[in-house]
C-alpha cells in the first residue's frame, strides 16, 4: 500500500516570503567592509586570507572558498614558524635586570651588554622548521659586532667556493654604514652568546642538533678550535621546565639542581635570592661570603655556579660569564649611574670606544 509524501511546511509559504527569511538569516554572516579594513590595520596576513576566502567563494563555490582560506592561513603558520622573531637585546639603564630589543632602543634609554656578550632572543619553539634561520641569523649578529679569534686560513687551506671574508665585511658595512672599512682590530672578542629562552615552549631533535651545532660554529669563530685556551661559552636564560629536561637529556648541558633553578616570581626574590646568608663569623661582625670556595663579595649570587650554562635570568647569565672571565666585580652589581655607555664613533674609519 502506498502513501502519498507528505508536504514541506515550507511548501505553503510563498517564494518571496521564504527568500526574504533566508537573507535576513545570511545578511548578518557577511562582514562589512570596516571588519576587512580592521584585518588589514592589525594583520596584513590575516586581512589577505580573508581576501583569499572571500573572493574564491564569490567565483567559485562556498567550500572551495572555505579551503583555500584554511590552506592560505596554513601556509602562512608555517611561514612563522620557519621565520621566527629574532631579537638582539640591550639592557635598559635605568634598570640593569631588564633587556629589552635592540630596535627599541630609540625609545628607551639603553647600554648594550658587555663587550664580546651578545644576548638574543627567539620568540618561537625551536624545531625543525627554523633550526637553520635560527643558526644564520645568530652567526650574521656575532659576524657584525665581534671579530674573528681563530686562525686565518691562508689561500690554499680554503674551499674555492668560500666567500665568508666578503659575507662578512657586507654585514659589518650595513651595521656600520658610517664606517665602511672596519677591521678585526676594532671590534671585541667573542666572549660569550647568551640565548633567552623564555619563549621558546618546545624543543625537537633536530632544534637540539641545530643548538650543538651552533654552539661548535661559535667555538670556531671565538678561536676555541685553534686556539683551546679561549674562553667561549653559550649559555641559557629562562628555560622553561620541560625544553630544559630536554636539554639535559642530550647532554648540551648538567643536569641543573633544583634550588639553582628555584621559581621566582618577582624581582624583589632575585635579589633576596642573590644576597648571601650571614654566618655566625658575619653575624659577630667579620664579613665573608663563598661561592664553590672562592672568596667572593659585594653580593655574591648563589645561582654563579661553575658547572651550569642555564640561568634564571640574563643577568645572572652575564654575571655568571664575567666572574668566570675574572672580573672582580660583576656587572649586575654595578649601579645605574656607575655604568659606562660604550658608544660608537667615526675616527678615521676605525670604531673607537668611547666611555662617557
Amino acid at each position: 500500500m502506498f502513501h502519498e509524501p507528505t508536504q514541506s511546511s515550507f511548501f505553503y509559504i510563498p517564494d518571496a516570503a521564504l527568500s526574504a527569511v533566508i537573507m535576513v538569516a545570511v545578511v548578518t554572516l557577511v562582514s562589512p567592509p570596516s571588519v576587512f579594513y580592521q584585518f588589514f590595520k592589525v594583520d596584513l596576513w590575516d586581512f589577505l586570507a580573508s581576501q583569499v576566502a572571500l573572493w574564491v567563494t564569490i567565483f567559485v563555490s562556498v567550500e572551495t572558498g572555505i579551503a583555500a582560506g584554511v590552506g592560505f592561513t596554513l601556509v602562512v603558520l608555517l611561514f612563522r614558524i620557519a621565520r621566527p622573531n629574532l631579537h638582539v637585546l640591550r639592557q635598559l639603564k635605568e634598570r640593569p635586570d631588564v633587556f629589552v630589543d635592540s630596535s627599541i632602543g630609540s625609545t628607551f634609554d639603553t647600554v648594550s651588554a658587555p663587550h664580546g656578550i651578545l644576548v638574543f632572543r627567539m620568540e618561537e619553539a625551536t624545531t625543525f622548521p627554523n633550526t637553520e634561520a635560527l643558526k644564520i641569523w645568530v652567526l650574521d649578529e656575532v659576524y657584525k659586532y665581534t671579530r674573528f679569534g681563530g686562525r686565518v686560513k691562508s689561500s690554499t687551506e680554503r674551499l674555492w667556493s668560500d666567500d665568508l671574508e666578503r659575507h662578512i665585511q657586507n654585514l659589518r658595512k650595513a651595521a656600520h654604514g658610517h664606517a665602511s672599512n672596519i677591521t678585526d682590530d676594532d671590534l671585541p672578542k667573542l666572549r660569550a652568546v647568551i640565548l633567552d629562552f623564555s619563549s621558546v615552549n618546545n624543543i625537537d631533535f633536530t632544534g637540539l642538533q641545530g643548538l650543538f651545532d651552533l654552539k661548535e660554529m661559535l667555538k670556531d669563530y671565538a678561536g676555541v678550535t685553534d686556539f683551546p685556551d679561549t674562553f667561549f661559552e653559550v649559555h641559557f636564560a629562562g628555560v622553561q621546565s620541560n625544553v630544559l629536561r630536554i636539554m639535559e637529556l642530550s647532554g648540551i648541558t648538567k643536569p641543573t639542581e633544583p634550588s639553582a633553578l628555584q621559581e621566582v616570581h618577582t624581582m624583589d626574590d632575585i635579589e633576596s635570592a642573590s644576597k648571601p646568608e650571614k654566618t655566625e663569623d658575619e653575624q659577630s661582625g667579620s664579613s665573608s661570603s663563598s661561592l664553590d670556595g672562592k672568596s667572593q663579595t659585594n653580593g655574591t649570587n648563589p645561582f654563579l655556579r661553575d658547572d651550569t650554562i642555564v640561568h634564571l635570568t640574563i643577568r645572572d647569565a652575564i654575571d655568571a660569564v664575567l666572574f668566570r672571565t675574572g672580573d672582580d666585580q660583576p656587572h649586575s652589581r654595578i649601579s645605574s649611574s656607575d655604568q659606562e655607555d660604550d658608544t660608537c664613533s667615526l675616527n678615521k674609519g676605525k670604531i673607537e670606544i668611547q666611555h662617557v
